[in-house]
C-alpha cells in the first residue's frame, strides 16, 4: 500500500508536551483537518498515516504554525519545538499497527529535522514540488540507521506567517 506516513517526535518531551501534542492532534481531527489516522501515541510523538501526501504536507504545516501561534504566549523555559518527517512509501499492515522502511524513513527524518521544522524525503518532494507553493531546501543524500540506500532529503522552508487560529487557539498555556 502506498500511502504517505507522518511521523513526528518531541524535544525533550515530558508528560504536558505530550498532552499538547495530542491535544493539537485530536483537535485537527476533530475538526475534519486531518483525513489521517492516528496510529499510535509513541509517548513522545505521534504517528499517522494519510492517503494522500499533500494532505501530510499540508497538516505539518499547519500543525507547526499552530504551534508558533501558541508559543507566543508562552514562557520560553516552556516552548514546544516540534519536529516532523514525512516519507512516501510502502508498510506492512498488522492489526492497528503499520511498520517497515516507510515507517522507519520517515522517522529517521523526523531526527534530520530542526525544532520547529519539517523534513521530507525525495519522493514527497518529487509529489509536491510543483503542485505546492512552498520552498525547498536540499539537503542530499543522508545515510539513515537500519536504512540500507541512501535517502535524499529536503528541509520545507517554513515562511514567516500568520498561524491559524483554528484549531489551536484554545491551546494557551
Amino acid at each position: 500500500t502506498d500511502k504517505s506516513r507522518r511521523y513526528f517526535r518531541l524535544v525533550g518531551a515530558g508528560a504536558a508536551t505530550v498532552d499538547v501534542l495530542d491535544d493539537s492532534w485530536f483537535q485537527y481531527r476533530d475538526k475534519g483537518f486531518l483525513p489521517a489516522r492516528l496510529v499510535k501515541s509513541l509517548g513522545d510523538g505521534l504517528l499517522a498515516e494519510f492517503g494522500s501526501v499533500f494532505d501530510a504536507v499540508e497538516c505539518a504545516i499547519a500543525i507547526q504554525a499552530g504551534m508558533v501561534k501558541r508559543d507566543e504566549a508562552t514562557r520560553p523555559q516552556h516552548l514546544i519545538r516540534l519536529r516532523i518527517g514525512i516519507n512516501l512509501g510502502d508498510v506492512i499492515i498488522e492489526d492497528s499497527d503499520i511498520y517497515g522502511d516507510g515507517v522507519n524513513i520517515a522517522a529517521r527524518l523526523e531526527g534530520l529535522a530542526e525544532p520547529g521544522g519539517i523534513c521530507i524525503s525525495d519522493t514527497v518532494y518529487k509529489n509536491v514540488r510543483a503542485k505546492l507553493d512552498l520552498t525547498f531546501e536540499d539537503l542530499g543524500l543522508q545515510h539513515l540507521k537500519n536504512i540500507v540506500e541512501p535517502i535524499h532529503a529536503y528541509r520545507i522552508v517554513l515562511r514567516a506567517r500568520k498561524a491559524p487560529t483554528e484549531p489551536f487557539g484554545d491551546l494557551s498555556p
